[in-house]
């Protein structure tokens, strides 16, 4: 487990960078450079840039598995296990988030309403 470690496979630091603690709709592409920096499979982020993956594009990605991954240059299954592995809770953060939203949604349309009548 010393080389995985040291590569950054299963070595993963549980301080997830303070950036990148809010819906992962909102990650720039900055936010996923950081992200895959903080996963331990950095030299990936030129590819993950060049292609413009953000947030939104990186859920969207996530769908199509290890051959999306596989399309931004992740060709080792370890890293491809890695981006699953890590991006099933940022799936999961914007499905509990989504109902957050529609609440904070109908809070701004509450007032508006009220004064239309």
């Amino acid at each position: 487990t010393t080389d995985m470690q040291a590569s950054g496979i299963g070595g993963l630091s549980l301080d997830v960078p303070q950036d990148l603690i809010k819906d992962p709709r909102l990650w720039t592409v900055d936010d996923i450079q950081c992200w895959l920096h903080w996963l331990g499979i950095g030299e990936h982020a030129g590819t993950f840039a060049a292609r413009g993956v953000d947030g939104v594009a990186l859920l969207q990605l996530s769908a199509g598995g290890n051959a999306a991954w596989g399309e931004l240059g992740v060709l080792d299954p370890a890293q491809q296990q890695v981006l699953n592995s890590a991006v099933e809770p940022l799936c999961n953060f914007r499905d509990s988030d989504g109902t957050r939203s529609s609440l904070a949604l109908h809070a701004i349309e509450g007032p508006v309403a009220g004064e239309v009548f």
